[in-house]
């Protein structure tokens, strides 16, 4: 008898767990499907012992394009970041996943697949993203974007 409730119990807890990580599952895909297309940067600021520096100016910008995929299937989906600087432009071929029930952002350079970069999702909705990197002691990085339509 007392197998038989371990079993029982483990299966509960089995259960429970799969439910929970399905759960995740479905808030990480609901965030990859709402990234889908091109997003513009609107600001990116860097704030390093206390001093802050705004990278978006004028000539120069940044979009990402995020492709949609499962998340189940792919462990990572695509993404292109592309900056333009007057007349220059230079675009580089990366990875994303959504982890964290939605919260946040992991991006990795496909010629460094073992390099993550976490971002933690402020503010997410349809048409603006915000995207937080804390290194600790104030130290940051903030990334605003915007939708294209």
């Amino acid at each position: 008898m007392k197998k038989v409730n371990e079993l029982i119990y483990y299966g509960k807890i089995t259960a429970r767990l799969l439910a929970v990580l399905a759960v995740a599952c479905n808030k990480n895909q609901k965030a990859v499907k709402q990234l889908d297309g091109t997003w513009n940067v609107t600001s990116w600021m860097d704030t390093w012992d206390g001093a802050s520096e705004e990278y978006i100016e004028d000539g120069y910008s940044m979009t990402m394009l995020f492709n949609n995929c499962k998340l189940k299937d792919d462990e990572f989906c695509d993404v292109v970041l592309t900056e333009v600087s007057g007349s220059e432009s230079d675009s580089y071929a990366m990875e994303y996943r959504v982890a964290g029930y939605g919260t946040s952002l992991e991006l990795r350079d496909t010629d460094y697949p073992s390099e993550l970069t976490y971002l933690k999702i402020k503010e997410f909705t349809k048409e603006n993203l915000t995207l937080v990197a804390d290194y600790g002691d104030g130290d940051k990085t903030t990334i605003v974007l915007a939708k294209e339509s």
